[in-house]
């Protein structure tokens, strides 16, 4: 008579399907002597067969990062429906603590991102007085700023004060080359559904040199990262492409954070106090709860979360900020032409463009991207200003004169010093 065994099955999630590690227990009727080592009852070598056990476990942070790779070729528009201010300790005359919360309204936002090149435009709410809409264009380090006005209904409003700017590393220096995930990030609370999180690609937290923790979590796999990053902890979903139903990050004084510097280094406010706490910051918190997931295909995305971040200083003063964006629209790998990556604001040709870090060079728009401004058309820009301050200009001579008249001077101030050098 064959004895009765059974299996223990202890569930782990590492795969797209649940499968178990396995634990052989004998009942024990007749001597486990009398039972070669590698026998088996029938029903647990089916157990096994069914269950997978001859199988790897998956990898949950390699499918988190495929999924998270996914967001590297996009189109997606985002809502950002409100964001709201608070502090245990606001520095406001006559108000309770617990009653002071600003409340901003939000932005509709347009990313197109393909690799190392993404378009991100951003418009203000509709039920702002003042309406904006600003459009980045990231291109492999250099980043396209446009700002102009919008009206009601989203139209462009020539307001005669657009601001125009670009950041390059060729015409600035290195320190001033952006990268993506600080381009991602450049609007506040949104940049978790781009893939980004504090100025940082959020598989960074979990990537080399980062301490994981992986372990079941009822029907979710939950990650423990830690790294000069901070500790971010994930919940991911084997079901939605192992993305997290929930996340919590926390940076402590000598973490890593925005702008690449640590945590104790900057303050609780760039204000004055009047509005805000001041002091040394001392911890950064992130949270988000119930995040709602949803699939394009067969691609998961994350649809619908509330952003909650904290900031704490060393004397006990806190501020919370809550906001909750939602994705409309997303397509995965689309199809983009150059044109798809310009900005959506009609640039008049010939606009100034400034060089952030090199403001003195004088660059302008030729209706397709940022070239140099000849001499003449320097002339001619100087002339006009002068026009709009009210000077006088006689037939746009009088700029070449000055610079003449100066070149001059310079020249015999240079020669008076090197014939004094000579004498000497």
């Amino acid at each position: 008579m064959m004895p009765e065994c059974h299996v223990m099955r202890q569930r782990t999630q590492f795969g797209a399907c649940t499968r178990y590690q396995f634990r052989l227990h004998h009942c024990g009727r007749r001597p486990r002597s009398t039972l070669p080592a590698a026998t088996l009852c029938l029903g647990c070598v089916l157990s096994l067969a069914q269950c997978g056990f001859a199988q790897p476990p998956d990898d949950p942070i390699a499918h988190f990062r495929e999924s998270i790779g996914a967001l590297d070729h996009v189109e997606m528009t985002v809502s950002l429906a409100g964001t709201s201010f608070s502090s245990n300790k606001p520095v406001v005359t006559g108000r309770a603590a617990e009653e002071y919360v600003e409340n901003y309204p939000g932005y509709v936002l347009l990313l197109r991102r393909e690799g190392d090149r993404a378009l991100l435009s951003v418009v203000s709410a509709r039920d702002k007085p003042i309406r904006f809409q600003t459009d980045r264009v990231f291109d492999h380090g250099r980043l396209l700023y446009v700002n102009e006005r919008v009206d009601s209904d989203g139209r462009q409003v020539d307001s005669g004060n657009m601001v125009l700017s670009l950041t390059s590393p060729d015409l600035a220096g290195p320190e001033h080359k952006e990268t993506m995930a600080t381009f991602l990030t450049s609007v506040e609370f949104v940049s978790i559904v781009f893939g980004a999180l504090d100025e940082f690609p959020i598989v960074d937290y979990v990537g080399e040199g980062a301490d994981v923790q992986v372990q079941p979590d009822g029907d979710l796999v939950h990650v423990r990262a830690r790294s000069d990053l901070g500790l971010l902890q994930l919940w991911l979903d084997p079901d939605a492409g192992f993305l997290p139903r929930r996340l919590h990050l926390v940076k402590q004084a000598h973490d890593r954070t925005s702008g690449g510097r640590r945590v104790n280094d900057m303050d609780m406010n760039t204000s004055d106090g009047s509005l805000w706490p001041t002091g040394r910051l001392e911890r950064l918190e992130w949270s988000a709860d119930d995040i709602d997931l949803r699939k394009s295909g067969d691609r998961a995305y994350i649809h619908e979360l509330q952003l909650i971040e904290k900031r704490h200083a060393a004397d006990g003063a806190a501020i919370t900020i809550k906001a909750t964006c939602v994705v409309d629209e997303i397509t995965f790998s689309p199809e983009f032409t150059d044109d798809d990556f310009r900005p959506l604001l009609k640039i008049p040709v010939g606009a100034s463009v400034g060089i952030d870090g090199a403001e003195h060079l004088p660059y302008e728009w030729d209706g397709e991207k940022v070239v140099p401004r000849s001499r003449q058309r320097q002339a001619e820009v100087a002339v006009e200003a002068a026009r709009k301050r009210g000077g006088s200009v006689s037939g746009g001579l009088r700029l070449p004169w000055l610079i003449g008249i100066n070149a001059a001077l310079i020249a015999a101030i240079a020669a008076v010093l090197w014939y004094q050098r000579r004498a000497a």
